[in-house]
């Protein structure tokens, strides 16, 4: 599941980047295909985490939320640093294959915390 999600995000900010470095420059040029392209990776990945991984039979709705509180402070994480390491590398707007591989380093380093955050946490089974 983490190589799917990996690859459509991943795929998701490339084709973003290249389609809005026209219209949009600077942080916004990283944040419009951060945050799309985290918010539907996130989404496939919780259902295939829950279902596939995880094999959660707990409820989907606590899951669900308790996977946005790690998420959402995943992405800021993921702008932020994907953001710094474009400034500090001097990767202009036009240089997508850099973003985007800034991007999926960035992502790596994330994916190993918010894999066993959620192996501890989102999906863990209630002991009886």
């Amino acid at each position: 599941s983490s190589v799917t999600c990996a690859v459509v995000d991943e795929g998701m900010y490339m084709l973003l980047s290249c389609l809005l470095h026209s219209v949009l420059s600077g942080f916004l040029l990283t944040a419009v295909p951060v945050a799309a392209a985290r918010l539907f990776s996130s989404i496939l990945n919780f259902f295939m985490n829950q279902k596939m991984v995880f094999h959660s039979k707990g409820s989907t709705p606590k899951a669900m939320l308790k996977y946005f509180m790690l998420a959402l402070p995943l992405a800021a994480c993921q702008l932020c640093l994907t953001h710094f390491g474009i400034m500090l590398l001097g990767i202009n707007d036009n240089q997508t294959i850099l973003r985007g591989l800034v991007y999926g380093i960035v992502m790596a380093i994330l994916f190993l915390s918010s894999y066993f955050i959620q192996q501890q946490w989102v999906f863990a089974e209630k002991k009886k």
